[in-house]
């Protein structure tokens, strides 16, 4: 099963196609970027600390109506049912922009994902973000809506491989303290192959305006 969890973003579209059979998360103000892509909720989240509760009372689906006061977001609630309903790919649809503490928030509940063993990644429709550690390797096919695909440590990271882009790297170590691997770009007709040893890093595609 593939879960998308709409959040907060004033992005008007998502970069990935809506299928019928996805289960749909709004994580409380999310409902309304959902609304603009035209996707029907399966599923509300939220504390309606940021959206109307009287408007999600109005929902023709499940609705779990969290404390304001808790441990963890609505989207970090949000991913853990996905994971408890069987979802094996869990897709966050924006969260990338407004608060940085909240895009900090969704990428440390996609490391959550991936930790869990499920496939996933964050979008709106400006960037794409993928988390890669230990052992990953990730196949990004050619697209010239992207104008640039960047590699950031979360932490020093061993290994790292870029292949098939205009900046290639070879067993190469990443520093956090270096951003080396900011602006690199596809070259035109080719996927892109990374990969990496051992470490964190992210890899943050950008779409075209």
């Amino acid at each position: 099963m593939r879960a998308l969890i709409f959040c907060k973003s004033e992005s008007m579209t998502v970069p990935i196609e809506i299928k019928k059979e996805d289960f749909i998360i709004c994580a409380d103000s999310g409902a309304e970027y959902a609304w603009k892509c035209n996707a029907a909720p399966s599923l509300f989240v939220g504390d309606c600390d940021s959206f109307s509760k009287n408007t999600a009372d109005k929902f023709n689906c499940e609705k779990i109506y969290l404390p304001q006061e808790k441990d963890c977001t609505d989207t970090f609630f949000a991913a853990e049912k996905a994971l408890e309903l069987g979802a094996d790919e869990i897709i966050i649809c924006g969260g990338l922009g407004g608060r940085l503490d909240h895009t900090l928030g969704n990428i440390a509940t996609l490391r959550h994902i991936k930790s869990c063993g499920k496939k996933g990644f964050i979008c709106d429709e400006t960037s794409v973000v993928h988390y890669m550690c230990d052992n990953s390797k990730l196949l990004l096919p050619y697209s010239s809506s992207y104008e640039y695909i960047s590699v950031i440590a979360l932490q020093k990271s061993f290994g790292v491989e870029l292949r098939d882009l205009k900046y290639p790297l070879d067993n190469y170590t990443l520093e956090t303290d270096f951003p080396i691997g900011v602006s690199n770009e596809f070259l035109p007709g080719k996927d892109a192959y990374i990969s990496l040893k051992k470490g964190e890093i992210l890899v943050i595609l950008t779409l075209k305006n």
